[in-house]
């Protein structure tokens, strides 16, 4: 019997995605400017679907986003960003207050070619970012991200970078 529980707990850690996020976050960020880890992100949040918690289909969605970075095929890039822009829209509409996933929208937003008419939400997000950085960090990890971030992008003002600073 308690080699049946302890097989049971192992499976759903294995097949659950880990709730480690600064560990996601890593992963993420590494996507960027490395394929292979970009490749290693994407199979780690591919076993996540949309009845997964909203914060881990932004999560997905980003795996989506930062293989188009490194495929060369323009229908295959378009493919990963329409899947990824479809996720991450759907993951806000079910937590809207969730500052990560309005962070993973601007960031895809601000970097995005025009043509590909993605960013209506700009403003929007920026706006809550700047909120929720008011507020006494709870998530220092994500809190400092979004704030190295902010200070970094063409999006925010002199004055919003100024009042970063004070922060």
């Amino acid at each position: 019997m308690q080699n049946m529980i302890l097989t049971f707990v192992l499976f759903i850690a294995l097949v659950s995605p880990r709730t480690d996020l600064p560990t996601y976050r890593k992963l993420m960020e590494r996507s960027v400017v490395d394929d292979a880890i970009a490749d290693q992100f994407y199979q780690k949040c591919k076993t996540i679907n949309e009845d997964s918690a909203p914060i881990y289909l932004g999560f997905r969605a980003m795996s989506e986003f930062m293989l188009c970075n490194h495929v060369f095929n323009p229908v295959t890039k378009w493919s990963h960003f329409k899947k990824g822009k479809k996720m991450l829209e759907e993951a806000i509409s079910r937590s809207s207050d969730n500052p990560e996933l309005r962070f993973f929208r601007f960031t895809v937003q601000s970097r995005v070619p025009a043509m590909l008419n993605y960013n209506a939400s700009l403003n929007e997000d920026k706006l809550v970012l700047l909120e929720y950085l008011k507020k006494e960090p709870q998530d220092k990890d994500l809190y400092n991200r979004i704030t190295t971030f902010l200070l970094e992008t063409k999006y925010c003002s002199t004055m919003e970078k100024e009042r970063l600073k004070t922060l």
